[in-house]
């Protein structure tokens, strides 16, 4: 959505202080996210992200570990709508302003599994000569099976360690599912770490809440006997507060009606690219302008919400 408060994408590489979140040219995707960094010299904030993959048992959750190689002869991305097909599952996105829906297609006889991040810790970039507290936040996750719903928070900033304090700044998501859950849990960051810096994920089946400043949650979902199986997954965000961010989910995405919603996006943008015309018969003219006319239509980001 032109000017929305995050911007969905599918996260190539985990976004830090001098990389993005996604880069096309990356074949192995780590999950989706909803992303607020607006160029690799500025720090990303308020960020969350997820990641479906099939299997049985408790799913991946350290952020490298759960990475799977997509089909990028495939994958479709326009300013309103996103494919993904990675790991035998499509991934789609709609988006607006303050929310998304993903459509999440799973194979047939596979469990369907997702992993949600509330706050996560990042390598250390020597240059910014700055201890491991410095540059990490407190994040937390509450499961609601009666719901089908997953609440997140995080008070993420990854260039806090350079910035002004910001000490009532809070990011909350709220996850919905089309979907009972058949098993869920949380996880916050271990002491052991990856060969790239990470640190682990020490998880707890069957519970519910969790707080720490690497933590996330996970739940999986019934298999389907007969054909691909569908998990809608709907989010909404606020920089306000936890019930805002379902508000704000109910208000622009109320339903499951994928189609609308992308058709809604679809209409927001040709508004918005339409504004400018160009008389040009070159068709890479055409394209270099208006690639950039839609850079200039994502920020600044939009931080009020319904009129707050």
């Amino acid at each position: 959505m032109p000017f929305g408060s995050v911007q969905w994408v599918p996260m190539t590489q985990p976004s830090e202080l001098g990389q993005m979140s996604f880069d096309a040219d990356d074949e192995t995707v780590l999950g989706f996210v909803g992303t607020r960094q607006m160029a690799p010299w500025m720090g990303e904030w308020g960020q969350f992200s997820f990641q479906p993959s099939v299997g049985e048992g408790i799913p991946p959750c350290d952020i490298l570990a759960r990475g799977l190689r997509q089909d990028r002869d495939k994958a479709v991305y326009s300013p309103c709508y996103s494919r993904t097909v990675l790991g035998g599952m499509t991934v789609e996105c709609a988006a607006t302003a303050h929310a998304a829906i993903y459509r999440l297609t799973f194979p047939e006889g596979q469990v369907p599994r997702v992993v949600l991040d509330a706050s996560r810790d990042y390598r250390l970039k020597p240059f910014l000569k700055v201890t491991f507290a410095e540059n990490v936040a407190p994040g937390g996750a509450r499961i609601e099976p009666g719901a089908n719903r997953v609440r997140l928070w995080n008070r993420d900033i990854v260039d806090q360690c350079r910035s002004p304090r910001l000490p009532h700044f809070k990011a909350h998501q709220t996850v919905v599912f089309s979907e009972p859950f058949v098993s869920f849990g949380t996880f916050v960051g271990g002491e052991g770490r990856d060969e790239a810096g990470y640190r682990r994920a020490e998880v707890t089946p069957d519970s519910r809440t969790c707080e720490a400043d690497r933590a996330g949650a996970y739940v999986t979902f019934a298999p389907s006997a007969r054909g691909p199986k569908t998990v809608y997954l709907r989010l909404g965000v606020s920089l306000i507060g936890e019930r805002e961010a379902l508000d704000n989910l109910e208000r622009e995405i109320p339903g499951c009606d994928f189609e609308a919603v992308r058709a809604a996006g679809r209409a927001a943008w040709n508004r918005q690219l339409s504004a400018i015309e160009i008389a040009t018969p070159r068709a890479d003219v055409r394209t270099v302008f208006y690639t950039a006319l839609y850079h200039a239509l994502l920020m600044p980001r939009e931080i009020t919400e319904n009129g707050r």
